[in-house]
């Protein structure tokens, strides 16, 4: 399990421009329910949420997060044991988040 966190811009995340979404098994949450739990959150549609991890972009939704994460260079890749991660959230603006009442 890894604590994954979240940043962006303030617009899209009022708390600091960032959300932990607590402590996730990268090898079993896929991309698209990495989104998932940032709508939970933010409210920000799925279709609206682009993710990337450190400016790669993170697209392809039926992939686990540990298998997304890669990079070009041979040490580019997360591990099941990272801890953090960190991923960034890009929106279309303008999008203003507002929480969920979930």
């Amino acid at each position: 399990m890894t604590k994954v966190t979240i940043v962006s811009t303030y617009i899209a995340i009022p708390d600091e421009g960032k959300m932990d979404l607590g402590d996730i098994d990268l090898d079993q949450t896929t991309i698209h329910g990495l989104k998932e739990h940032i709508c939970k959150v933010t409210a920000i549609p799925l279709p609206q949420q682009t993710l990337w991890w450190r400016g790669y972009l993170l697209d392809q939704d039926e992939s686990c997060i540990q298998d997304a994460c890669v990079g070009v260079n041979a040490d580019e890749h997360v591990k099941s044991s990272t801890d953090p991660l960190v991923v960034f959230l890009t929106t279309p603006m303008p999008f203003i988040s507002g929480k969920s009442s979930q």
